[in-house]
């Protein structure tokens, strides 16, 4: 059985950094506390594919079923949103294997001092798209998919969080 773990957050939460730790750290607490087995990829086309071109994703997901017993994909919010449930899509075209969503939390100052250190632009309302997102998040859930929720403030081990409101 697989496990396909989604980790979704605002920009500057720090998906790739999470994905990258877990990756990269056998005894990440997290993928202790998830039972998450090696060997353990990411998917690359998660990671680099945008808006549209993420259509195909489910496809280029199952391309690294046989190669992990864990597949790391970096959601983005046009993957729950306008009529695309690209996890859905996932879950309904694999049922038998485990399909975890996470959502990666952290305050506005947090993601605006992130994007500041990577040299981005100071003209996004992180607040707003904070806000957006966890929009987007609680709507996913409304088609009965379950998010665990973790607050990323600390830049180091993330702390599991009752779903901000």
């Amino acid at each position: 059985m697989t496990k396909f773990v989604w980790i979704f957050g605002p920009t500057a939460v720090g998906k790739n950094e999470l994905i990258q730790k877990m990756i990269s750290n056998p005894t990440d607490p997290l993928l202790l506390t998830l039972s998450l087995q090696q060997p353990i990829i990411a998917n690359e086309s998660s990671l680099l594919l945008r808006q549209h071109a993420r259509d195909s994703l489910v496809e280029e997901i199952v391309k690294d079923k046989s190669k992990a017993k864990t597949i790391l994909i970096k959601g983005q919010g046009f993957d729950i949103t306008d009529g695309n449930n690209i996890p859905k899509r996932l879950k309904d075209s694999y049922p038998n294997d485990e399909h975890i969503y996470i959502y990666l939390d952290a305050s506005a100052e947090t993601l605006k001092n992130r994007r500041e250190k990577r040299g981005e632009a100071n003209s996004i309302d992180d607040e707003g798209a904070r806000k957006d997102m966890l929009r987007i998040a609680k709507e996913f859930e409304g088609t009965g998919i379950n998010f665990k929720w973790l607050n990323n403030d600390n830049d180091q081990v993330p702390v599991e969080i009752t779903r901000p409101v």
